[in-house]
């Protein structure tokens, strides 16, 4: 990339304009000298066009996997603008490079907006995955346990960034975490209660079945769709049968929940049910049908990984 091009895309970015999805590729993989060019304008952008410059290069990196804008996320965490801070906690989800678990774990220290503590909360989850099977060294992944800790036990924190945390750590297999799990899915706050099924799902364990099945008849959508999703990260046949009606739900996002759950969780059962789905399913979802039967015919990779809201 030359840096002729992004003076004159920064140039841009500073009048206010709006760059085209091509020219915002520019962004991607930025070298130091190009990330230490970007900060040094980085507050002259307007507030509104840095927050419509986040959400459009989410969404690129959402539909082109080649696309890495972490270099560009880690400026916009120091923002003033807490949305643009939130968009940037949102944006690094899918990073594994331990120099952004730091950099998240510092801004998570000073973070004073309930909104961005609660999204960097829950892309800190990833980091946690990573150490729980010894995928980042323990020094940062200790950290990165011992701060989502912290928070979820602070009574002073909001219950949506307890909540975070709490379904962050999930993934870690101590009994303290399980305790956290129980005290949220007991708890008289909502919030939590959704954190417990998030961290349930998250530990990938079939233990926590029992707790939530009865979820997948609940009145509120939130909680099918949790629900849902947790059967097809746990991956238990034994929950076939009560994910079956969820393909005719009236919410989409749970029916859309309920046929990932199927092909994750695979086996001849899911297929033939999905399969019979396949034949009234509405337009909207036969796509998601089709590519879910696949999977639970071959048993392949993970199709929940892309149907968090």
């Amino acid at each position: 990339m030359a840096s002729s091009e992004l003076s004159v895309l920064l140039g841009r970015l500073v009048a206010g304009e709006r760059p085209t999805a091509v020219q915002l590729t520019l962004l991607s993989d930025l070298r130091p000298a190009d990330r230490d060019q970007l900060a040094a304008v980085w507050t002259s952008i307007p507030a509104d066009s840095r927050v419509s410059l986040m959400e459009r290069t989410i969404e690129l990196a959402e539909d082109n996997a080649e696309l890495d804008f972490a270099s560009l996320a880690l400026v916009a965490i120091g923002d003033p603008d807490p949305r643009v801070r939130r968009l940037a906690a949102e944006a690094l989800w899918e990073s594994r490079d331990r120099r952004v678990a730091r950099a998240l774990l510092d801004a998570f220290a000073r973070e004073p907006d309930a909104s961005v503590r609660a999204a960097i909360a829950t892309t800190l989850g990833t980091f946690v995955q990573l150490h729980t099977f010894e995928q980042i060294d323990s020094e940062t992944g200790d950290l990165v346990v011992a701060s989502l800790r912290a928070a979820a036990e602070s009574p002073s924190e909001p219950a949506d960034v307890r909540g975070r945390a709490i379904a962050s750590l999930g993934a870690w297999p101590e009994a303290w975490v399980d305790s956290l799990i129980w005290n949220a899915a007991s708890a008289d706050d909502r919030e939590l209660r959704l954190a417990a099924l998030a961290a349930m799902a998250n530990s990938e364990d079939e233990r926590w079945l029992d707790e939530v099945l009865p979820h997948l008849a609940s009145d509120d959508p939130e909680f099918r769709y949790w629900a849902a999703y947790a059967c097809g990260r746990i991956g238990s046949e034994a929950a076939v049968a009560e994910l079956t009606p969820l393909l005719d739900d009236p919410d989409f996002e749970v029916a859309r929940a309920a046929v990932g759950a199927l092909g994750d969780i695979g086996g001849s059962e899911a297929a033939e049910c999905l399969a019979a789905f396949l034949e009234r399913a509405p337009d909207s979802l036969r796509p998601l049908v089709e590519e879910a039967l696949e999977l639970a015919r071959s048993n392949g990779d993970s199709f929940l990984a892309g149907l968090l809201p």
